[in-house]
């Protein structure tokens, strides 16, 4: 079964930071920065993220990593009202790899980087391209 998401941008108030903690090791703790744009702070990197309202109704906050050596990008997603975060990984082509890496250098802010990694997960996601499930943890506001 395939399950398409409807993205839709939430409207922030103030900007406010959120610690966050995770009851699996593997995972460390995160801090989202609740501003225009939205911050991630995972793994000892800022990243940027974005928060969004599903059609199934969940609310999440998203963000991607890239490992370029390994061409996968690992894109997490914290589903606020359940406390959970899901990460999922698909492989990228040399092509996309090329388009991430192209954007990383024209960005200074970072958003239409993440935009663009946003853009190539749902592609992917949507044709149920050889999407990985590598976990979900439960995570508690610090």
């Amino acid at each position: 079964m395939i399950i398409l998401f409807l993205l839709v941008p939430i409207s922030l108030e103030a900007s406010s930071k959120t610690f966050y903690e995770c009851n699996d090791p593997k995972i460390k703790n995160f801090e989202i920065t609740k501003s225009n744009p939205i911050k991630v702070k995972f793994f000892g990197n800022e990243i940027i993220g974005k928060a969004s309202k599903h059609d199934t109704g969940q609310k999440t906050y998203e963000w991607g990593t890239v490992y370029l050596k390994q061409k996968v990008q690992i894109r997490y997603f914290y589903i606020i009202e359940e406390n959970r975060l899901v990460v999922l990984q698909i492989d990228l082509t040399d092509k996309e790899l090329d388009t991430i890496i192209k954007q990383s250098k024209a960005d200074n802010t970072g958003v239409a980087l993440e935009k663009t990694k946003a853009e190539i997960f749902y592609a992917k996601y949507k044709m149920n391209d050889k999407i990985k499930r590598l976990g979900e943890s439960k995570c508690k506001e610090k």
